[in-house]
């Protein structure tokens, strides 16, 4: 009966470690993931992206794009575990694009595939650190959360000499207990056994977080104190995302339905946020080569747009004191293209043009989004219209 209390006891430890273990990087990561908007996610996924792009219109595609990482991932799930994470730095900054084009029929017409890389991610770099600043204060917290649970376990197996089934069920309501304040979630209230412990948990006197001070000059005393502090000092780091910028390099080709390649194309995109504001800045640049006529007549195009994008959604924090970042339930861009054909220009093209653009992108549920764009040419007042439906799968 010893052994296997002992045993028991071991499973319970080793199951809040692992579960604890990426915690530091799964806050960090999701934080950093609601700091981002719509708009930055069409130029970078996360993880996973699949879209319906210009559905009214008439060159529709299918898009799916993917990181390296989400790959490797799939493989290997302890990537995601701290020291694992920080060094895939690469693999998440490296995207693969893959995308089924078709006409106004919805007749297939070929297929486009390229990499996307970010030359420079500002918020990936960030959230990598962030996992560092926070381990300390964390560790401590684990600490101080370890040491109750190491004086509780000896109490309920004393308490429950022959009894196994309520051994393991207030074992049970212990851990769920510490998961619950860990992720600063509630507990059922008809589970008394849990509602007791993460009472007890809250109240319990921090030893090893007492260095810490809450935003509202509070100093640490209680563990339920220093799990705010540790999250207000996140709230602070993750608000500082915002003007976290972007620079990303395009590289892709597209072959017709035959499977003959006859268009290549290179583009950059930059994106820069503003601090303690909801404006994005949008810059971009494309320059495509282009060979689709059945006798040979290679055309070259550029493409350029400037612009700001607007965030509308509400802050979320634990504290009132502390701003968090901003989730984004609404957004509209406002932009300038410019459009210039360098090389066989078709008889009813115009050899540069601007158009005035407006993007208003919706946030349906946590994961879809609807981006609808407008844009006008003052030259021959023609209106064009672009329905999309983005979903991205940016959970761990």
């Amino acid at each position: 009966m010893k052994k296997a209390i002992v045993c028991l006891v071991l499973v319970w430890v080793a199951g809040l470690s692992a579960q604890n273990q990426k915690a530091v990087v799964d806050a960090a990561y999701n934080a950093n993931e609601l700091s981002k908007s719509g708009n930055y996610k069409d130029v970078f996924a996360s993880l996973l992206q699949l879209a319906a792009k210009n559905i009214v219109g008439e060159d529709k595609s299918i898009d799916f794009n993917t990181t390296l990482f989400a790959l490797k991932l799939k493989a290997n799930p302890s990537l995601i575990i701290d020291t694992q994470y920080a060094k895939e730095r690469f693999s998440r900054n490296l995207q693969f694009n893959f995308k089924a084009n078709f006409d106004d029929n919805y007749q297939y017409t070929g297929a486009t595939g390229g990499i996307t890389l970010a030359l420079y991610n500002g918020r990936d770099k960030t959230v990598a650190n962030f996992a560092s600043q926070l381990d300390g204060p964390f560790t401590n917290l684990m600490d101080d959360v370890i040491a109750y649970r190491n004086q509780k376990i000896p109490q309920i197996i004393s308490a429950n000499p022959t009894d196994n089934a309520q051994r393991i069920s207030e074992l049970q309501a212990l851990d769920d207990a510490i998961n619950a304040f860990l992720n600063n979630q509630p507990i059922d209230p008809t589970r008394e056994e849990a509602t007791t412990f993460l009472q007890q948990l809250q109240s319990q006197s921090a030893v090893a977080s007492r260095g810490l001070v809450r935003a509202d000059c509070v100093s640490v005393t209680t563990l339920q104190d220093a799990a705010i502090a540790i999250n207000q000092s996140a709230d602070l780091l993750y608000a500082a995302l915002e003007g976290k910028p972007l620079m990303t390099m395009a590289v892709n080709g597209t072959s017709n339905k035959e499977g003959k390649f006859d268009q290549a194309a290179v583009g950059v995109m930059y994106l820069q946020g503003i601090k303690k504001s909801a404006f994005e800045i949008d810059i971009r640049a494309k320059f495509k080569y282009a060979d689709t006529l059945a006798i040979s007549h290679p055309r070259t195009e550029f493409n350029a747009s400037a612009g700001a994008n607007y965030v509308v959604g509400k802050r979320n924090s634990a504290n009132c004191t502390v701003p968090t970042v901003m989730k984004s339930s609404f957004e509209i861009k406002g932009y300038v293209e410019y459009h210039a054909v360098y090389k066989n220009r078709l008889p009813t093209e115009q050899k540069d043009r601007f158009l005035a653009c407006l993007d208003l992108r919706l946030h349906i549920f946590k994961d879809l989004w609807i981006p609808f764009s407008v844009k006008y040419d003052h030259e021959t007042a023609n209106l064009f219209g672009f329905l999309n439906v983005t979903y991205n799968f940016d959970a761990l």
